[in-house]
């Protein structure tokens, strides 16, 4: 548990756990079953802790309207002690977007595929009813046209907090439960052109077309096709470049373990975004235990709920030492002791 949560975001396979160890392979898968299960039971407190943060962050709010294409002219303004004016947006839009999500935490959204059914596994055969990104995942119908690659639906934030599904599809009625329960609908979202559905329920939702053509002859693309007025989708590229490097790792992996695989990897991103003092706060308050909440968003080291809590747990449990001095050591040193972890959360 230690060893994967201090490599986070690389993968601790089992292979390497066997190697450590000098235990049989099998006692190996069986040890790495046992922190993706521990990790898929607290998926649903991070779901919640991601929740609240959204909502308490975006009550209320409003993103401003985007800038029409035919009203991006630009108009000369007179200064003072200069020859020439200086030119400035006649509806004084532009940069409007930034100024408003300046130091909140953005969502984006977007699906990548992780293992794919290429046409060499098809045995030559190419794929005519399936189209975009669901056919890489899929067989030729010819061969039973069953499932054996994984794509996952990403959401993340600008913090740090990070939820994966793995989806059979990219259809409205798939992903749009997924946006429903782990995201508020007043908080912002940015995804690429692909999302053109999600503004009926999510008032702050902003799209940037990634194949936006230059209107320069000279040139194919647009100049502003990954990032215009502020909206962009870099969190989620961002993550799928390194989900792609951790999970090549393994190799392959089943579709139908593809979950378990996608909990453990956003266990220890979120671990690292939140901290362990957030998570266990989120679990007893889920059991119904009254906690002094923390702040908001962790920032690396965080304090427990309550000072004399914190002395019951010095008192009555058996901790290692430098959980003792958790005041001088970051919390991130801290959140990995099993003991620990298995008084609070297995009772």
């Amino acid at each position: 548990m230690e060893e994967a949560y201090l490599r986070s975001p690389k993968v601790l396979t089992s292979a390497e756990i066997q190697r450590k160890l000098g235990i049989s392979y099998k006692a190996a898968l069986l040890l790495k079953r046992r922190i993706q299960l521990f990790a898929a039971e607290q998926k649903e407190n991070f779901r919640d802790l991601i929740f609240r943060n959204l909502e308490s962050e975006f009550r209320e709010f409003r993103l401003p309207e985007a800038i029409p294409e035919s009203n991006t002219r630009l108009t000369t303004v007179p200064v003072e002690g200069k020859k020439r004016g200086v030119a400035r947006d006649i509806s004084d839009k532009k940069g409007a977007m930034k100024r408003a999500i300046q130091g909140k935490p953005i969502v984006n959204a977007d699906t990548l595929v992780l293992f794919s059914a290429s046409q060499r596994a098809n045995k030559g055969r190419k794929r005519h009813k399936h189209g975009g990104s669901t056919a890489s995942i899929y067989m030729n119908d010819k061969l039973g046209g069953r499932q054996i690659g994984t794509m996952v639906h990403t959401i993340v934030t600008s913090k740090g907090a990070l939820i994966l599904d793995s989806v059979p599809d990219q259809k409205m009625d798939t992903l749009g439960p997924l946006f429903l329960r782990n995201i508020p609908i007043t908080a912002p979202i940015f995804t690429d052109s692909a999302y053109t559905w999600l503004g009926t329920a999510y008032r702050n939702h902003r799209m940037v077309n990634h194949s936006a053509r230059s209107k320069d002859n000279r040139y194919r693309w647009a100049r502003n096709r990954w990032s215009k007025d502020g909206v962009h989708a870099q969190y989620a590229e961002g993550n799928h470049r390194a989900i792609k490097q951790a999970f090549s790792q393994y190799g392959y992996i089943q579709p139908k373990y593809s979950q378990l695989y996608l909990d453990e990897y956003c266990f220890f991103k979120n671990l690292k975004a939140f901290g362990m003092d957030r998570l266990i706060e989120t679990n007893r308050m889920r059991r119904g235990i009254e906690v002094v909440p923390t702040q908001v968003w962790e920032d690396g080291v965080s304090s427990f709920p309550a000072q004399k809590e914190r002395n019951n747990f010095t008192d009555t449990r058996n901790i290692s030492s430098a959980f003792k001095l958790k005041a001088m050591i970051p919390t991130d040193v801290l959140n990995v002791n099993l003991r620990f972890l298995s008084e609070d959360f297995v009772h």
